[in-house]
């Protein structure tokens, strides 16, 4: 909910957690539901809702502008992610920005977002048609580091290991089950994801 008591610039934000966009995705889209009880508003001056993704927490992408034009009722939006298909750390969030002297002193004014969702659809045929699904299991977790992973294929795997950020910190293809040494990586809350041919799996792990 952005609301403010201001009678200066406005910027407001809500980011959503960090996922990754698999290559196999075809489609990909973000949307949500915006309903403004503003009126007279920051008029006329610039307020605008807008919708952005990071790959590294460093630079915003905008991928879409809404200006809250609708009063008093909800408004559906929704913007493509595809330029992000393949990206191992995707994190979208909503900005809310206005600029000038405007009357937002009154708590019945306001701006809100709801019914956030991400919708895609994935390629039906695979490419891979002998692909192997599988389970991962990590033991123990939490751990101090020395951790044993299992997932049961009979081939190789890639292993990356990311921190609550988005940074891969360890990347080691050619991986089979057996014991992998975490034990430099400062105590956390980490991601160790497996990849296997067009499938991947994800786990929350903990170091302590």
């Amino acid at each position: 909910k952005a609301e403010t008591f201001t009678y200066d610039n406005i910027l407001q934000t809500a980011e959503f957690q960090w996922f990754t966009i698999p290559e196999s995705i075809d489609n990909l889209v973000i949307g949500f539901k915006m309903h403004k009880r503003a009126g007279g508003m920051w008029f006329p001056h610039n307020v605008n809702v807008f919708v952005e993704v990071t790959t590294d927490r460093k630079t915003w992408h905008k991928i879409g502008v809404v200006n809250p034009n609708s009063q008093n009722q909800w408004v559906s939006y929704t913007f493509s992610l595809n330029d992000f298909i393949g990206c191992d750390y995707v994190q979208p969030r909503i900005r809310f920005e206005g600029s000038g002297q405007g009357n937002t002193t009154s708590n019945s004014k306001y701006i809100i977002i709801d019914d956030l969702f991400i919708d895609f659809d994935e390629t039906e045929v695979s490419e891979h048609p002998a692909v192997e699904k599988f389970q991962v299991n990590i033991t123990p977790n939490p751990s101090n580091g020395q951790i044993t992973i299992t997932t049961g294929l009979n081939h190789s795997y890639s292993v990356s290991v990311y921190s609550m950020t988005g940074q891969r910190i360890i990347k080691k293809d050619a991986f089979c089950d057996g014991s992998l040494n975490l034990c430099t990586l400062p105590k956390g809350i980490y991601y160790l994801t497996i990849d296997h041919d067009r499938d991947r799996v994800s786990k929350r792990i903990v170091i302590q």
